[in-house]
C-alpha cells in the first residue's frame, strides 16, 4: 500500500506567550444557527479502495477496516456492536459514516500509523527527519484505542526525541517550545504515567517533565501555573518543586516607582499556589544562609582540603555579589570553580573531601527541593497489629 508521506496538519493555536491552555472567552458570540457545512474528504486518507467511512470533526476518512481491527480491541468491539436491533453493518458510506469524537489531527496520525511503509517508520527515528507532531498525536490516539504496537512504537520514539530537548535539532525544540499546546503536553504526560515509573530518570514521563521545564525556560514570559496544576493533579511532587523553583529564580520583581518596595513576583500564580511559593522562597533563603556559613567547615583528612577551602571560600562569596538568588546554580558554579582554581593555583592538590561534600549537598538539594515549597512528606504512622 502506498502512502504520500505524513499527513498535512492544521496549524495549532498555541503561539501566544502564555503557557495556559487555550480557552474561549465567555462573551464569545454564539451563532443562532448551527453551521451545517458538509464534511470534506481527507486528501490522503479517503481511499477509493477503502471499505469503512469514518467521520472525525468535519472530515471524512475512508480506510480499510481490517487495519483498524487487527491491532485494536476497541475497534473490533466497535464494529461488532449492533446498532439498536439491527445486525452490525459491514458497509459505511459518506451519508452514514462511523462518527468518532476525536481530534482530526490525531486520527490522521493513526491513519499514517496503519498505512506507513517501513522506510517511513525508520525515518521517524532520525532526529533530522522526524515529524514529532505526528508521533505525539499517534501516541495519544493509539493509547485511547488500544493499538498496543503503535503505542509502544510512538512511546519509544517520544522518549528518544524529548530526552535532552535543548540539544535536539531546531524542529524538535520548536515543537516542545511553541507548537505543542500545553494541554497536549499534559495529555502526553498523563498517559505516559500509565506505562512508566515516573521515578525512573530514563522514563518518558521524566523526559516530558524536563521538556516542559525547558519550554518554560525558553519562554520567560510564560506562567508555570498550569503546569503546576497538572503536576499536582498527577501527584508529581518532585515536578512541582522544580516548577516552583523555576518560577522563583526567573521572577525578578521590579522596584515600584518612588518606593523602596518591590512588586510581588507571584502575579502569574493561582491564589492557592502563592503560599507554597513564598514558603519555598523563605525556606531556601534560610537554607542558603546556612550553606554560606561553610567558611567555618573543617575537613578531617590528610590532604590539603582545609587550606584550599579556607583560601578559596572568600573568593566564592565575592563571586556571588550581584548574582540573582539561585542556590543550585551557585553550588554547581562553586564546585566547578574550586576544581579549576585547585588545578591552577595548588598544583592539583587532592581535594576529594571538598568535591564529595559539595556533590553531596547538590544531590541533597535536588532530592529535597519540593520539601521547601510543599513541606516534608508526612511520615506514615506505624501499623498497629492486634
Amino acid at each position: 500500500m502506498e502512502t504520500e508521506g505524513p499527513p498535512r496538519k492544521r496549524p495549532r493555536n498555541d503561539t501566544n506567550e502564555s503557557d495556559e491552555p487555550d480557552t474561549k472567552g465567555a462573551d464569545a458570540a454564539v451563532p443562532e444557527i448551527e453551521d451545517i457545512t458538509p464534511p470534506t474528504r481527507d486528501e490522503t486518507y479517503y481511499r477509493a479502495d477503502g471499505d469503512c467511512v469514518i467521520r472525525v470533526e468535519d472530515v471524512l476518512f475512508k480506510v480499510h477496516r481490517f487495519l483498524l481491527v487487527r491491532d485494536s480491541a476497541v475497534f473490533r468491539d466497535m464494529f461488532s456492536m449492533p446498532q439498536g436491533s439491527e445486525e452490525p453493518s459491514q458497509i459505511t458510506t459518506d451519508e452514514d459514516p462511523v462518527v468518532l469524537h476525536d481530534d482530526v489531527d490525531d486520527f490522521r496520525a493513526l491513519c499514517w500509523g496503519v498505512y506507513a511503509l517501513p522506510t517511513e517508520y525508520m525515518e521517524q527515528a532520525d532526529e533530522s527527519k522526524v515529524d514529532i507532531d505526528i508521533i505525539a498525536c499517534l501516541y495519544l490516539i493509539a493509547q485511547k484505542y488500544q493499538f498496543e504496537s503503535h503505542e509502544k512504537y510512538a512511546r519509544d520514539l517520544l522518549k528518544s526525541h524529548c530526552t535532552n530537548v535543548k540539544d535536539k535539532p531546531a524542529a524538535i525544540k520548536e515543537f516542545f517550545i511553541r507548537k505543542c499546546p500545553s494541554t497536549c503536553l499534559a495529555s502526553l504526560l498523563k498517559i505516559s504515567l500509565l506505562a512508566d515509573d515516573p521515578h525512573i530518570d530514563s522514563s518518558l514521563a521524566s523526559a516530558l517533565q524536563k521538556a516542559w521545564l525547558f519550554r518554560l525556560q525558553a519562554r520567560p514570559d510564560s506562567s508555570p501555573s498550569y503546569a503546576i496544576s497538572v503536576a499536582e493533579n498527577l501527584g508529581l511532587r518532585k515536578f512541582m518543586g522544580e516548577l516552583y523553583y523555576h518560577h522563583m529564580i526567573s521572577s525578578i520583581p521590579d522596584q515600584m516607582e518612588d518606593s523602596e518596595v518591590y512588586e510581588r513576583p507571584d502575579e502569574d500564580l493561582e491564589p492557592h499556589q502563592r503560599l507554597p511559593f513564598y514558603q519555598g522562597y523563605m525556606s531556601l533563603q534560610l537554607y542558603w544562609s546556612d550553606f554560606m556559613k561553610g567558611s567555618r567547615r573543617k575537613f578531617k583528612c590528610p590532604h590539603g582540603c582545609n587550606r584550599v577551602w579556607t583560601e578559596f571560600w572568600p573568593r566564592f562569596k565575592l563571586d556571588l555579589v550581584g548574582y540573582h538568588f539561585d542556590p543550585r546554580t551557585s553550588m554547581n558554579a562553586f564546585l566547578k570553580n574550586i576544581i579549576k582554581a585547585n588545578k591552577e593555583t595548588y598544583l592539583e592538590t587532592n581535594i576529594s573531601c571538598i568535591t564529595t561534600y559539595i556533590n553531596d549537598r547538590i544531590k541533597e538539594f535536588d532530592t529535597n527541593l519540593a520539601d521547601h515549597f510543599l513541606g516534608p512528606v508526612p511520615s506514615q504512622p506505624p501499623i498497629e497489629i492486634d
